[in-house]
Parts: structure tokens; sequence; C-alpha cells
């Protein structure tokens, strides 16, 4: 039998299993609160996480995103491991194979390598394949403080062989090192 409205439901330490048979759906929350549908995890009457639709959490995002929000730290793991691949942390530092990141990004691992990959295969001399650039807020706003591009060597047609261009910008002209 259905249960519609409300219900509170207590298992006292019970497992609650839900089988859904053959359907591919077993599970489904449906809301008209504007906020949009999530599910609150407590232990000890305390709430200590949220999933669900962003404005239903504490208002982060809207009804139409997927919120997650935990207590304290978020941990992802893979490989049906309790080993956290991700970690991010309650002042939000991203941990990449470390449970506790000390920077915005930390990535621990034997052979670190952030690899960014430019998809465009029509890529001349000149063009560029990637950049990292680093910025500083002032009083009126966030500016290219420096940067690092990596660039088709003008050199090549065959785009083989890369160019690196390190550079800093002063009142938004580049000042290439």
């Amino acid at each position: 039998n259905a249960i519609q409205g409300e219900a509170n439901l207590t298992f006292d330490g019970q497992l609650l299993t839900i089988n859904g048979g053959t359907t591919d759906t077993p599970f489904i929350i449906n809301c008209t609160n504007a906020g949009g549908p999530h599910l609150r995890f407590q232990q000890d009457g305390n709430t200590k996480h949220y999933v669900g639709c962003g404005t239903g959490i504490g208002g982060l995002g809207d009804k139409d995103d997927f919120t997650i929000r935990a207590y304290d730290n978020l941990f992802l793991a893979t490989n049906n491991t309790s080993t956290a691949r991700l970690t991010i942390n309650a002042t939000g530092n991203v941990g990449i194979g470390t449970t506790s990141p000390n920077t915005s990004l930390e990535i621990a691992t034997a052979d670190a390598i952030i690899r960014l990959t430019d998809t465009n295969n029509q890529a001349g001399a000149n063009d560029l394949i990637g950049e990292l650039q680093f910025y500083s807020n002032d009083a009126d706003a966030p500016h290219i403080g420096a940067f690092v591009k990596a660039i088709q060597d003008p050199s090549d047609a065959y785009g083989r062989r890369t160019a690196l261009l390190f550079g800093t910008r002063n009142n938004d002209a580049n000042t290439n090192a």
C-alpha cells in the first residue's frame, strides 16, 4: 500500500529496505514546495547532512540544482572501498588523494600530474593550448597578475612542438618573460 501525505516511520535500529521490484525508480521524493525535495540526515536529533534540491537546503542554488551539504567534511570514495578519493573540507579546501587538504587544491599521489588537454585538432602556430592565470583582487575588480601559457610553437606548422610563455600583466597589457 502507498503512504500518502506525511508519515513518521521509526525503525529503531532495524534495516529499512525499499525494493522496487522490476521498476527502474524504486524510490521517488516528490514535493510541491518551491525549495524542492531533499533528504535530511540526523544523529541524536541533530541535523548533520542534506542531499537534494538547492533552495530546500539552506538556499544553495535553485530548485533545479543538486546539492550535497555536509556538517563537516565531504568525502567521495570509489572502487567499493572506504578510501577517500576526493575530499572537500569544512573550510572549502579540496583534496585529491588526501583527507586533510591544507590549500585550496592539494593533490597527493606518487606521481602527481595535472593535465590540460586542448581538444582543438586544427590548432596552428601560436594557437593557445592551455593557460594558468594568477589573479589578484584590488579595489575595483579581480585582475590577472601573472600567467603561464602553452602555445603551438610558431616555427612548427604541424603542432608537434609547444612553446611556454611566462608573463605578468600591468595596466591591462601583457609583459612576457
